[in-house]
């Protein structure tokens, strides 16, 4: 099931928060479409890299959502965290299962995404820009997507270290098909 971004139903009102967020539902869906594809090695190596790049943005989206929160005093910040930590541990092991050379159980994970954006982005997210509103806090973040020229740097680091990770372990990939060691 692809998911589909609302403002009306999944903003939060935090721009730059928002923004990540439909990053997450864009990765979400390429998993989904990587599903569709007809050949097994085809499958299991789309799911692979978009599991692998659903971890790494998930990092970067829960480290900018929890210097937001700290930085703000949001009181609910550890529990917060344990729910991001919990996620990224289940992104883990369904990485895991697909590097063992099983197909991850991607429709588990595909459930799991969808009842993670519609509770922690509608229940959780909403809480801490509850907050912020109440409090009159405007939140400042210090390295988003687009937020000026360090965000764009830290963006871009972001990919530049994210692709080299892809390419070591395509590099590795290939060292095994050819038996180089």
């Amino acid at each position: 099931m692809q998911v589909t971004w609302s403002d009306e139903k999944h903003s939060i009102g935090v721009n730059a928060i928002d923004e990540q967020h439909r990053e997450l539902f864009l990765i979400t869906n390429n998993l989904y479409a990587s599903k569709e594809l007809r050949l097994p090695a085809d499958r299991l190596m789309a799911m692979q890299t978009y599991l692998k790049r659903l971890y790494a943005y998930a990092h970067f989206h829960f480290a900018t959502e929890e210097e937001l929160m700290a930085n703000c005093g949001f009181p609910e910040l550890e529990a917060h965290a344990g729910l991001h930590a919990g996620f990224k541990a289940e992104i883990r092991a369904l990485m895991e299962d697909a590097k063992e050379g099983g197909e991850p159980k991607l429709d588990r994970l595909l459930d799991y995404l969808v009842h993670w954006i519609v509770f922690h982005v509608q229940d959780e997210d909403r809480k801490y820009a509850r907050f912020f509103r109440e409090k009159g806090i405007e939140p400042v973040l210090h390295a988003v997507p687009g937020g000026g020229d360090r965000g764009r740097a830290v963006l871009a680091l972001w990919q530049e270290k994210h692709l080299a990770l892809e390419i070591q372990e395509i590099d590795a990939q290939h060292k095994a098909l050819v038996l180089i060691r």
